[in-house]
């Protein structure tokens, strides 16, 4: 899972975080709501700059049925379903100032936590991005097709969530023919033969919106008229 730990940007009790203030190792606590007697996975990359700390997540699965693995699963799906999409971190501070409209700028502080919650402080805060288990894995992932953009046939993870954020829309208006719900991931490959569009395959049903399948159509229907 990727996303945006936090973000300089004032959070809604009006403090300040410095995303270069922080000081932390590697991993990381991952939880639900902040509750450390949840703990669901861990931070295995961050990466701090100017704008804000982007992440990688990797959750934890069990096999053996019992109390962790309801949680667990309970916590993956509501990730993977949209229900839950924000992230909040838990840290301690350093070095801090007062702010003019009472809040508190954090410019140094020890992170000790990341967690998954529904409404973070920091609105800019959030799940980017959520992939199958390596093992095992979601076997009715959405898997969209879009064209080789600039000739690529492969796309780099941060390729793959610019394209995302700019094609849901699409994603959500194709679901509606297909009755499915697209959760927040999807498996993006890259077919050059597409032209333009886009293909999404959901288990056995697929929808078609590519820019070669309808100039094939329209191929076809010209040479039906002149018939």
């Amino acid at each position: 899972m990727e996303g945006i730990a936090t973000t300089p940007s004032t959070d809604s009790v009006g403090d300040v975080v410095e995303p270069l203030g922080a000081q932390f190792k590697l991993p990381l606590p991952f939880l639900l709501h902040h509750d450390y007697k949840q703990p669901v996975g861990h931070v295995m990359k961050a990466k701090a700059e100017n704008g804000g700390i982007s992440v990688k997540v990797r959750m934890v699965k069990a096999e053996e049925p019992g109390t962790l693995k309801s949680r667990l699963d309970e916590a993956w799906q509501s990730i993977k379903l949209g229900l839950i999409r924000g992230l909040s971190i838990g840290f301690q501070p350093i070095e801090y100032s007062r702010l003019e409209n009472g809040g508190i700028h954090f410019i140094k502080w020890a992170w000790v936590e990341l967690s998954a919650v529904v409404i973070p402080a920091n609105m800019d805060a959030n799940i980017t991005s959520v992939k199958r288990f390596d093992t095992g894995g979601a076997k009715n992932l959405p898997t969209v097709y879009l064209p080789g953009f600039e000739g690529k046939r492969t796309l780099s993870d941060a390729q793959q969530t610019r394209y995302l954020e700019i094609i849901r829309p699409h994603l959500n208006e194709i679901a509606r023919h297909i009755e499915e719900k697209l959760v927040p991931a999807v498996d993006i490959r890259v077919d050059p033969a597409l032209l333009g569009g886009m293909i999404v395959k959901v288990g056995s049903r697929m929808v078609d919106a590519s820019l070669s399948s309808r100039l094939q159509r329209l191929r076809l229907a010209l040479r039906a008229g002149a018939q």
